[in-house]
C-alpha cells in the first residue's frame, strides 16, 4: 500500500453567515468544486492502488477497470455536471426561474439554517479525512478510510438530496458512488 499524503483540496462549502449571498449561489458554487475535490481524493496513489489491486486479482479478466478508464469516465461526468449548472446560471437571471429554484432548494433542505449546518458538517468532515491522513503509519490505513468512508457518505446524501432539484448532479454522484465501492478498510 502506498503511503497517504495529506489531501490538498481545502473546502467543499464557501459559506456566508452574512446573509449577503444568495443560497442558490451557494449550493452552484459548490457544485462546481465537487468534481475537483473528487479528483484530489480519487488521484491518490492509494485508490489508483484499490484499482490496480482488484485488476491483478483476474489479470485476464475483459471487465478490470484501468485508472484511465475511470478518470475518462470521471471527465464526462464532471462535463454533465458542468452542463448543467450553466443551464441554470443562464436562466436564473429570471426572477420567475430563480423563485421556482430557490423554492425547490427549499424543498429538500438546502437555504438558510438547514444549507448553513450541512455546509459546515461536510467541511468539518472533510478536515476530519485531512488530519487523518496526517496520522497515518505505515501499515494503519484503517482509520483514514473510515474517516473517509464517513464523509464520502455525508457526501452522497447531501449530493442525493440535489439531484432532486439539479439532475446533472446524478453523473457526478455515481462515478463517486463507483470509485468508492472500491475503498476497502478490511
Amino acid at each position: 500500500m502506498p503511503t497517504l499524503a495529506a489531501p490538498q483540496f481545502n473546502s467543499w462549502f464557501e459559506l456566508d453567515d452574512s446573509g449577503v449571498r444568495l443560497d442558490a449561489y451557494v449550493v452552484l458554487d459548490f457544485l462546481r468544486v465537487v468534481p475537483q475535490g473528487l479528483r484530489s481524493i480519487f488521484s491518490e496513489d492509494w485508490f489508483i492502488s484499490f484499482l490496480e489491486e482488484d485488476n491483478a486479482k483476474n489479470s485476464d479478466d475483459k471487465n478490470n477497470i484501468s485508472p484511465d478508464q475511470f478518470f475518462r469516465a470521471f471527465d464526462e461526468a464532471e462535463k454533465v455536471l458542468y452542463q448543467g449548472l450553466q443551464g441554470i446560471d443562464q436562466q436564473l437571471k429570471d426572477d420567475d426561474f430563480f423563485d421556482g429554484f430557490d423554492n425547490q432548494l427549499t424543498m429538500v433542505g438546502f437555504t438558510r439554517t438547514s444549507l448553513q449546518i450541512k455546509g459546515r458538517r461536510l467541511n468539518k468532515l472533510w478536515d476530519d479525512v485531512k488530519r487523518s491522513s496526517e496520522n497515518v503509519g505505515q501499515f494503519v490505513f484503517r482509520p483514514f478510510f473510515k474517516t473517509m468512508l464517513k464523509f464520502l457518505g455525508f457526501l452522497n446524501k447531501v449530493l442525493g438530496s440535489l439531484l432532486k432539484v439539479i439532475p446533472a448532479t446524478e453523473a457526478i454522484k455515481e462515478i463517486k458512488d463507483f470509485a468508492e465501492s472500491y475503498i476497502d478498510v478490511d
